[in-house]
């Protein structure tokens, strides 16, 4: 089944487990509606700027009008005020349906990069929160950093699941962070005034899990674990864990995320900050480092038997 249009406008909320070919289409069709919702918004706005300009010029003309020319100015204003009233809310209703373009865009280029060692047996599991960082229920906290009031906020907005054809399953989830901070500082007038900013960042957590008996030495790595993560430089190591079954890996960047539209239209890069194509690809390049020291260990000790272990892990 196609993306139901209406009902993803609704919720903002993209669920399945499809074929990638079928999540490439259904990320088109989200480009498709968030390419309408732009000019949708973009045509609002100027009939918004229009209405506004046209009360106040129909205004100075009743002002300076007498007789039946008063009435007219006033039939006139009253239509301008129900037309700026509905395109107001014609507005925001197109600006909460456009999305943030770099989301369906890494989510095809995520596709195209497992894609080529994905089990096709098995359905890719997806899940992409589309509505704004700032919702009220991705609201954790409120803070204080340093003379900021700060109100914090986390999106875990992908979650990403398949097979790779070795019959490694993994699990990949993408949370941004937002920090909204404001103040009440005192101006060289003596006037009191509000200050506010942002800063964003985000996480990235890639899980692989595997069957013990293909690695079977996953506790004897000890640190190497940690020496075989290659990052890039703009993202900070949170933490390794592995165990018999699984390896983990968390990274975080602070600061924004960009990626390459994808497709033919690679040569355009949505955003600025760390590749976030890059940056999951280079987790699935050191989490398979790890295992192959484990497979190292155990082609080195063939009689060696299985062994299940507790979690290790370095934050």
């Amino acid at each position: 089944m196609s993306l139901n249009a209406a009902q993803f406008q609704k919720t903002l909320i993209y669920e399945c487990e499809r074929t990638p070919e079928s999540v490439r289409e259904d990320m088109q069709s989200v480009r498709d509606l968030d390419s309408e919702s732009e000019k949708l918004q973009a045509k609002w706005r100027n009939i918004v700027i229009v209405s506004v300009l046209g009360g106040i010029g129909v205004f100075f003309w009743g002002a300076a009008s007498r007789g039946t020319d008063v009435m007219v100015a006033m039939w006139v204003g009253a239509l301008l005020g129900v037309l700026f009233v509905y395109s107001c809310l014609a507005y925001f209703r197109c600006k909460r349906t456009n999305v943030d373009n770099r989301r369906y865009e890494l989510v095809s280029n995520l596709v195209d990069l497992v894609g080529v060692d994905l089990d096709r047996s098995q359905p890719l599991t997806l899940g992409i929160d589309f509505r704004a960082v700032n919702e009220q229920d991705k609201f954790v906290r409120k803070g204080k950093a340093g003379t900021w009031d700060v109100r914090y906020f986390s999106d875990p907005w992908l979650r990403l699941s398949g097979r790779m054809l070795d019959g490694t399953n993994f699990d990949l989830v993408q949370t941004e962070l937002l920090q909204m901070r404001s103040k009440v500082k005192r101006s060289a007038s003596g006037k009191m005034k509000r200050k506010s900013k942002k800063k964003t960042g985000f996480e990235l957590e890639l899980r692989l899990r595997f069957k013990p008996s293909k690695y079977r030495h996953m506790a004897n790595l000890k640190v190497d674990a940690e020496q075989a993560v290659q990052l890039p430089p703009s993202l900070e190591l949170k933490r390794v864990r592995y165990t018999d079954r699984e390896i983990g890996l968390r990274v975080a960047c602070k600061g924004e995320w960009s990626v390459a539209e994808a497709g033919d239209r690679s040569s355009k890069v949505i955003g600025r900050g760390t590749d976030a194509v890059q940056a999951v690809a280079m987790m699935f390049l050191s989490l398979y480092q790890i295992l192959n020291l484990s497979k190292a260990i155990d082609k080195s000790s063939p009689e060696s038997s299985p062994e299940t272990t507790p979690e290790r892990g370095a934050e």
